[in-house]
């Protein structure tokens, strides 16, 4: 019996375009509840009653990203699920000592630590200067603490990992390709 070997590490590119359609899904789905819950104020019959319903509206929102965005990526990262951006791109966060899906609780602390680096700058830069310093695993400093990692799905052709990924880099059956 052969050994199976772990799918091929996730490409920069992938992870980036993965990142940016969660945010247009996250923030759509941010604003649509901003909307549903500015309603009443729009509906108001006084100025009271409006400003009162819009800062119903803007803590909704606020809750929103300070809740849902989180609960979103680790929600949909943990169990070997993956976010809308990861199933567009056919990429997975699994754990980087056997493969498996992820626990809850460790999507949840890469996610929290994620949103942390990122709202500073200069950690949002250490992270990106670090997950492409890690030439090995590709992991950022969430991947880290969560003892994760980025990888393709098992169904991923060639093709498109020639597309996106980095040429010489490694091919499906783990080994490193020739140039083309």
């Amino acid at each position: 019996m052969t050994e199976q070997l772990p799918p091929p590490l996730s490409s920069y590119s992938l992870r980036i375009v993965a990142r940016l359609v969660d945010g247009i899904a996250v923030l759509g789905l941010i604003a649509l509840l901003g909307c549903v819950l500015s309603i009443p104020a729009v509906l108001a019959n006084s100025e009271a009653e409006s400003d009162s319903f819009g800062s119903v509206a803007f803590i909704g929102v606020l809750v929103g990203l300070v809740v849902g965005v989180p609960l979103y990526e680790a929600g949909l990262t943990a169990g070997g699920r993956t976010t809308a951006g990861k199933w567009a791109m056919k990429i997975r966060v699994v754990r980087i000592d056997d493969g498996g899906p992820l626990p809850f609780g460790r999507a949840l602390a890469r996610t929290v630590v994620y949103w942390m680096l990122w709202l500073t700058v200069i950690g949002f830069w250490l992270n990106a200067m670090y997950v492409l310093a890690d030439r090995t695993n590709r992991r950022g400093i969430h991947d880290l603490v969560a003892g994760s990692v980025v990888v393709y799905t098992e169904d991923v052709p060639d093709a498109r990992r020639a597309v996106f990924g980095a040429p010489g880099g490694p091919g499906r059956d783990g080994r490193r390709r020739r140039g083309r």
